[in-house]
């Protein structure tokens, strides 16, 4: 996975992409948003408050009785992702992408989000999951091999829950 596209058929290495993340930097900076794209024609519609098609997405399965058009709404998609564990969130985040998200979020425990090493004890039960700053890392990674797979960017976010708790 080193610099070869996704092959959307192939699942992720998560091994892979852990290799040379010392070295490793984003592809972007900053935010993107969606394209408008007022008029759009599908089929034999015309929408008028939709953005610019993907390049890669998964229809809905309703799109089956409408030849299959996939028309995408202008306000960003943001999905959640919170499995508890890193590898299954990587994976998470590029199913997502595939069925439209823009904005990916995760979700981490306040005072134990972006660490320098691991921590003693088990995060459960307390609302979020510890994450290492090489995780961080790795998951922008991810994203930059998604974002090429489905041809779109894909903001990330990892957030901290709880700020206000005890």
């Amino acid at each position: 996975m080193s610099d070869t596209p996704l092959k959307h058929n192939e699942k992720l290495d998560i091994e892979n992409l852990l290799k040379d993340l010392d070295t490793y930097r984003p592809k972007r900076r900053g935010w993107t948003w969606r394209t408008p794209a007022p008029g759009l024609e599908m089929g034999p519609f015309t929408y008028r408050d939709a953005a610019a098609p993907l390049k890669n997405s998964v229809p809905l399965p309703s799109a089956k009785y409408f030849n299959n058009i996939d028309p995408q709404p202008a306000p960003v998609i943001t999905t959640e992702i919170a499995s508890g564990r890193f590898e299954d969130d990587i994976r998470r985040m590029r199913m997502a992408a595939w069925h439209g998200a823009d904005h990916i979020m995760v979700i981490r425990t306040a005072g134990q989000s972006h660490i320098d090493g691991l921590m003693e004890g088990t995060p459960q039960g307390v609302g979020g999951v510890p994450i290492t700053r090489k995780q961080v890392r790795a998951q922008r990674k991810a994203l930059d091999y998604i974002e090429e797979e489905v041809g779109r960017p894909i903001n990330y976010h990892s957030y901290v829950s709880g700020v206000a708790g005890p």
